[in-house]
């Protein structure tokens, strides 16, 4: 349901398209120099006009978000009686909440009296409009307030720096007045991940969320990039800028951080919309009148935070190589290895395993029982072994060759789409560490969402030939049955 159904169907309003463009020619903004009205880029103006409910404006920088966001509230001003501006701190919204000020002086709908806006860019602020409506700043470092009052519209001010659960609390104090959600930022390689996760649900519109996301790069600002995408200034940032940057900041498109484990060769769709690592491969009972073998990869989920992971895989030759289709996943938490197993013996692929590999440290006792996972797995399946110990970098590089070949240049691993949310979902957020801004070495793999990853990792180094204390000498998979 749209944000205009929504209010209207409980006897609140919204601004219509005509009401919006009749205010902004009546707008000054000085500092933003807008002088004699205000007229939105075709591609901000689509954002300003769609009916979606949430609206995530993902653009490159310099392109005008601040603006946009003044623009939008300054109508709604007329049809609420709170409206909040919520940043990561409260200099995030400053610039927004400067631009209201002076469009809602401008067109007499405020004055200096009413108005509170602080010296210091770390303070508050906030005004009354002469009909008796609030527009105020918070930041998440007030959790008190956004779970106090029930708005009538969130703006959310670079959201890419707003922690998990944020979103969640906003959606919230919308559900009294059916409000909208408005986010504008800039895709940073730190950002939080929600951020691009909502972009990327988003992209399509309608769903379920009622969200529909917008990337609009820097050069669509044609009054500073009179050249748009050919602009001299543009074509300069994009020589001199690494590339990811370059579509993160510039294009307003998100990126794999260069921290993501798998991140350069993790592809779950291709760019025309067609399946990439992600698709349609169900678990397969028989072929040719055999059943068809399962061999599981494990992690028993040692840490307070992790999952007890059991991945189902199967395989097939396509005529010159192996490839490889994760089915299935079983994904607890705080679970004993035999409660794990009565799982997945009611699963209908339990009669076709054939073998289960789990983590190197397998042969160590779970914390919520004495027994090793290898010994007590080895009770119900005959060939149960633990991976070979070395580094997990190491695995993670046969994981890698499996995503992306480098002998035929295309995936030779592929996911079930429906079954298998998990380990999807650890392949866009397996990072790693953060080091010291000198140090010439990347981190090390975090602890955090890598479960289903590292348990599919030590599958494919069981099933390389390893000699010890050397490199592998033959880099393709070979089977060990």
């Amino acid at each position: 349901m749209s944000i205009y159904k929504s209010r209207a169907s409980i006897g609140l309003s919204s601004p219509t398209p005509e009401f919006k463009r009749y205010w902004w020619q009546h707008l000054n903004i000085p500092s933003a120099r807008i002088q004699g009205g205000y007229t939105p880029i075709p591609s901000i103006e689509r954002v300003h006009f769609h009916p979606a409910r949430i609206r995530q404006l993902s653009g490159g920088a310099r392109l005008g978000k601040s603006l946009f966001i003044a623009a939008e509230a300054i109508p709604w001003a007329f049809h609420s009686s709170l409206i909040w501006l919520l940043g990561p701190d409260y200099s995030q919204t400053r610039q927004e909440f400067l631009y209201i000020v002076e469009g809602l002086v401008s067109i007499g709908a405020t004055n200096a009296s009413m108005i509170s806006l602080p010296a210091t860019k770390a303070a508050p602020g906030s005004l009354e409009t002469m009909w008796g409506c609030v527009i105020e700043t918070l930041t998440t470092q007030d959790p008190e307030k956004i779970a106090s009052k029930a708005p009538d519209i969130i703006f959310m001010c670079e959201p890419g720096q707003i922690q998990d659960g944020i979103f969640d609390r906003t959606l919230e104090r919308l559900t009294t007045k059916r409000g909208p959600l408005v986010l504008a930022g800039t895709f940073e390689e730190n950002s939080f991940l929600w951020f691009q996760d909502n972009w990327a649900r988003w992209r399509k519109w309608p769903n379920d969320s009622d969200g529909k996301s917008f990337s609009v790069p820097m050069w669509e600002n044609k009054y500073t990039f009179p050249g748009g995408r050919n602009d001299p200034e543009i074509k300069q940032l994009e020589a001199a800028l690494p590339k990811d940057v370059f579509l993160r900041r510039i294009a307003g498109i998100p990126t794999p951080s260069r921290k993501l484990i798998i991140g350069d060769v993790w592809k779950p769709i291709n760019s025309d919309g067609s399946p990439n690592h992600i698709g349609y491969h169900p678990f397969t009972r028989k072929e040719n009148g055999q059943l068809k073998p399962v061999s599981l990869f494990i992690d028993p989920g040692w840490g307070s935070d992790s999952y007890y992971y059991v991945g189902v895989m199967q395989w097939e030759w396509d005529g010159e190589k192996e490839i490889y289709k994760v089915v299935d996943e079983i994904t607890l938490q705080h679970n004993t290895h035999n409660q794990v197993i009565q799982e997945c013996m009611k699963k209908n692929w339990w009669a076709n395993i054939r073998d289960a590999v789990i983590e190197p440290w397998g042969g160590l006792s779970n914390a919520l029982g004495n027994d090793n996972a290898v010994d007590v797995w080895g009770k119900e399946i005959h060939n149960v072994r633990a991976a070979p110990r070395i580094s997990l970098d190491e695995r993670i590089t046969y994981l890698r060759d499996a995503l992306n070949d480098p002998i035929y240049g295309e995936p030779r691993l592929f996911f079930n789409g429906t079954t298998t949310p998990r380990i999807q979902y650890e392949a866009a957020h397996w990072r790693r560490m953060t080091v010291r801004s000198n140090s010439k070495r990347p981190g090390g793999p975090s602890e955090l969402h890598c479960d289903g990853l590292k348990a599919l990792a030590s599958w494919f180094t069981d099933r390389v030939k390893y000699v010890p204390d050397s490199r592998p000498v033959v880099r393709d998979l070979v089977y060990t049955y």
